[in-house]
């Protein structure tokens, strides 16, 4: 086995490895080092969800939707405010489709769908976040 170090371009260097204790121990470190090369790159992944309620407006009997990310404001902390600015743009669409192909544009994934009376239905979406997106 030889092992090329190039210090001129022109006139390659090589190494030959005699022994096998010098190979084991070069293939482990160098196993180590992308190993853990890799596992630095890797992230926590975070499903964060949120709830839209379409109802219909008791005043003039409009439909309207408003968004929900919870009492806890705390546990759906984003980064990325402009990722909070287009869930509220959600609360000026007025029927369930809109708000399914908008969701889904935004990169949103439709968890369930329940509706307990003819006046209103809620929708509940998912999104996978890496840690990284999420303030402590």
């Amino acid at each position: 086995m030889h092992l090329a170090i190039v210090l001129n371009k022109k006139r390659p260097t090589f190494i030959h490895l005699k022994t096998t204790k010098m190979k084991k121990h070069l293939l482990l470190f160098l196993t180590l080092i992308l190993t853990s090369v890799s596992y630095a790159h890797a992230q926590t992944k975070v499903d964060k969800y949120c709830q839209v309620t379409i109802g219909t407006n008791n005043v003039n009997r409009k439909k309207v939707a408003k968004i929900s990310f919870g009492e806890n404001k705390g546990k759906f902390a984003l980064k990325d405010s402009i990722i909070i600015k287009q869930l509220y743009q959600v609360n000026d669409l007025a029927t369930g489709t809109d708000i399914l192909n908008y969701m889904a544009q935004i990169g949103w994934n439709l968890v369930s769908i329940h509706s307990s009376s003819p006046w209103y239905e809620v929708f509940y979406f998912k999104r996978t976040f890496d840690s990284s997106e999420l303030t402590p």
